[in-house]
């Protein structure tokens, strides 16, 4: 039987939630945190490494360009004259990329859809069930740019399509 989990994707940190039916609990990643940085670190051998890994490696690589946060706020973005987020550059139709080792491209859906699976990988772990959906929480000023870029970097992790919900924060404060 296959699951659905709630997402924070966040810009500084994010989190898993699921729902039992009764309760939503928050999912603890590695070593019992609750929260999950999202950083994504690409390795020399192409390696890709996140969250407190990834933090850490940042802390202590001798080559921090390769260690990627703030993603979020790259996701549906062009990349526009005089900003310098470091090792970034635009293609012809203006999409952002960002810059790892060997010159090797990412673009931001692609990084963030590393943090997803990471945060897949704890919630299967946890629940020990397959997890095919996704509800994620994205902000308020989203456009629809955006939002279709980051259900991209959610069926890039491995999620069902047709599983995926992405809803602006005041929106799921509606909810029942």
């Amino acid at each position: 039987m296959s699951v659905t989990i709630g997402v924070d994707l966040g810009t500084t940190n994010s989190a898993v939630a699921f729902h039992d039916g009764s309760n939503a609990f928050i999912i603890e990643s590695e070593g019992g945190k609750l929260l999950m940085p999202s950083v994504v670190a690409v390795n020399e051998d192409g390696s890709i490494v996140v969250g407190h890994q990834a933090e850490r490696q940042a802390r202590r690589d001798v080559r921090p360009e390769y260690v990627f946060s703030n993603i979020k706020r790259h996701i549906g973005q062009p990349y526009r004259d005089g900003e310098d987020y470091g090792r970034q550059i635009t293609n012809e139709d203006g999409k952002r990329w960002f810059i790892g080792p060997n010159d090797m491209l990412y673009s931001p859906e692609e990084l963030s859809a590393e943090i997803l699976k990471a945060l897949k990988a704890i919630a299967e772990r946890k629940l020990g069930k397959k997890v095919t959906g996704a509800v994620i929480a994205v902000p308020a000023y989203f456009n629809e740019i955006r939002v279709e870029a980051t259900r991209k970097a959610a069926e890039l992790a491995g999620f069902n399509p047709k599983k995926v919900s992405i809803w602006r924060e005041p929106e799921l404060a509606t909810l029942p």
